[in-house]
């Protein structure tokens, strides 16, 4: 497996006859009922993965809450043989099993009665993916010219090497869309395009405490790094609207590769395109406000790190003060204000506010992005 590559989850659902859904979070109180449009009640589990090296099959599921009971009291079979949960991992927003094989299982069966089973193939952690520099985000509906200026992006400023999108099911375009669209960057050595056609979570908008109620965007955060997050591997988590930047132009991986800890939190920054009189592309946004307040951190983790038995967040690893790993006076993100379908609220205008230009950023962007921008 090497390449460019489209590749599948394998997810299950609970059976309809046991007449069983996820029930919202205890500290969920509903605001408006389309939150039963968005909330994920039928999803078991996301995806089988089987690690040949340790022989650890993990199954990667959203926060089971009231399922909890019917799961641990199902019976577990690979290939028709019976097994017994290793280990139950129980994270904030999804739950892993752990399952020890001897050999590689092909199917995974759930039978929670007799009449009600979920089964699914078994997939395989990635190994041809090992020393890289991986780029990883999840999208719906973004333009392909804004992916693939993003990952061009990447690839000149910092050189990553391996691209892995997960696609929450996008309407504009299908997956082969995503893969043609990558696949004329030069240098990138593997591509991987998964799609996740499941439930994203409710808004702020739906419920109180609406991330309790949000399970895919860190399960699949979690899933790919352990899917595709091989040995000497540094792995780079950014939205497609994140461009990471370096003042003294030093690429990320290589600054990771020498962190003790193999890890780095860096700030991000709004920053705003001009009004071209069409659409806003990476390459426009310049401008920036100083009254704007930092965005959250994100990260990149080494893949051989002590730290990477952690939990994987949007901004940071579970239990980890992102302070104690901020970049010192280097890396930071632009965030890219109007890079968005608005798809959680309208970040279609500029700041009314005054903006000053960043004359630095503007000519990074330039350079970086001027053979693959749309004119």
């Amino acid at each position: 497996m090497c390449g460019m590559q489209i590749q599948t989850l394998s997810f299950g659902l609970v059976p309809p006859e046991l007449e069983l859904t996820r029930a919202l979070p205890t500290r969920c109180e509903i605001r408006d009922e389309n939150v039963w449009q968005s909330y994920d009640q039928t999803t078991l589990f996301y995806d089988v993965v089987h690690c040949s090296q340790s022989g650890l099959v993990k199954v990667f599921m959203p926060k089971l809450f009231n399922l909890k009971h019917a799961f641990l009291a199902s019976s577990f079979l690979f290939d028709d043989t019976p097994i017994k949960i290793h280990r139950l991992i129980e994270g904030r927003q999804f739950d892993v099993a752990v399952f020890k094989v001897v050999s590689k299982p092909n199917i995974f069966r759930v039978v929670m009665s007799k009449n009600a089973e979920v089964t699914a193939r078994v997939n395989t952690r990635d190994t041809t993916i090992s020393d890289a520099n991986i780029l990883f985000t999840m999208s719906k509906d973004n333009p392909l010219e804004w992916i693939k200026d993003w990952a061009q992006f990447h690839v000149r400023q910092h050189g990553t090497d391996t691209i892995v999108i997960i696609d929450n099911d996008s309407d504009t375009y299908n997956l082969e869309d995503i893969l043609e669209c990558l696949s004329s960057i030069n240098n990138l050595k593997h591509i991987r395009i998964l799609n996740a056609p499941l439930p994203f979570g409710p808004s702020q908008g739906d419920c109180t405490h609406w991330s309790l109620a949000k399970f895919l965007q860190v399960a699949m955060l979690n899933l790919g790094f352990w899917r595709f997050g091989m040995r000497n591997s540094v792995f780079l988590n950014l939205d497609v609207d994140e461009l990471l930047m370096s003042r003294k132009d030093n690429s990320i991986y290589d600054k990771i590769r020498q962190k003790p800890f193999g890890y780095m939190t860096f700030p991000g920054e709004w920053y705003y395109a001009t009004d071209r009189g069409q659409r806003p592309m990476h390459s426009d946004h310049f401008l920036y406000c100083t009254d704007d307040k930092p965005c959250p951190t994100k990260y990149a983790i080494h893949t051989d790190s002590i730290l990477s038995k952690l939990a994987l967040k949007v901004h940071n690893l579970n239990y980890i003060d992102r302070r104690f790993f901020k970049s010192k006076d280097d890396f930071y993100f632009l965030h890219c204000r109007q890079i968005s379908t608005s798809w959680k609220y309208d970040r279609s205008s500029g700041n009314t506010k005054h903006l000053q230009e960043n004359t630095w950023a503007r000519n990074k962007l330039e350079i970086a992005l001027n053979q693959t921008s749309s004119q």
